[in-house]
């Protein structure tokens, strides 16, 4: 079994490192992360670069990024999560 995981953001410079730095053991395992950012005005990508696999730009709005993201997976399985989610240790 293998996960993409995909995450939406839209100005998440705030939080977008502590999400992606748990889901690291998870990337370590095989699965992939996908950031598809809305637009951002701020630094969510570049902080984001050395922490996921894809990044993928498109216009705002939520579904639309989720869709694009989804069209960009490579893995058996998506998971969709929102920039501010910091999974457990043990996921």
């Amino acid at each position: 079994m293998s996960i993409s995981i995909i995450i939406p953001t839209l100005n998440e410079s705030s939080v977008i490192v502590s999400t992606l730095r748990s889901l690291q053991p998870m990337r370590a395992r095989g699965h992939e992360i996908i950031l598809v950012d809305g637009g951002s005005g701020d630094d969510t990508i570049k902080l984001a670069q050395p922490y996921v696999d894809k990044t993928i730009s498109t216009s705002p709005g939520r579904a639309r990024q989720m869709n694009k993201g989804a069209l960009n997976a490579t893995k058996n399985f998506l998971w969709f999560l929102h920039a501010d989610t910091c999974i457990p240790e043990n996921a």
